[in-house]
């Protein structure tokens, strides 16, 4: 993975854990509910490209009726989405999160080729 061509398309910096996650399992679902999205995946529903620029578009007309929480006015903040749903871009822990969602023993993965079949390309 060229991590800083990916910042740089992003505009935004990765934490170092989530780059070890997608280093170690590419792009895929936890325990069929946390999808990890990863830069340039071949399927479109884990591209974080893709989900971002999407979720960019639903953001922007949000925040033509509501206010954004105080700390999304930070400067150089935005939302990214991420395993578990859209999070602030920061440092706080993607395997965190990960080990914060209850589960019976251990979670489970399966890739996205083997959840997702065909790919776009």
């Amino acid at each position: 993975m060229d991590w800083p061509r990916a910042e740089r398309a992003l505009g935004s910096a990765l934490s170092a854990d989530y780059k070890q996650l997608v280093e170690t399992s590419g792009d895929g679902i936890f325990d069929e509910t946390i999808w990890l999205l990863v830069p340039d995946s071949a399927f479109d529903e884990c591209d974080l490209h893709a989900q971002t620029m999407e979720r960019d578009e639903i953001l922007g007309t949000l925040w033509e009726f509501e206010d954004k929480s105080v700390g999304l006015l930070e400067t150089g903040v935005r939302v990214l989405p991420s395993v578990g749903g859209a999070h602030r871009n920061s440092a706080s822990g993607v395997l965190r999160l990960l080990c914060d969602v209850p589960t019976p023993t251990k979670h489970r993965f399966a890739t996205a080729g083997q959840t997702l079949g065909i790919t776009r390309q």
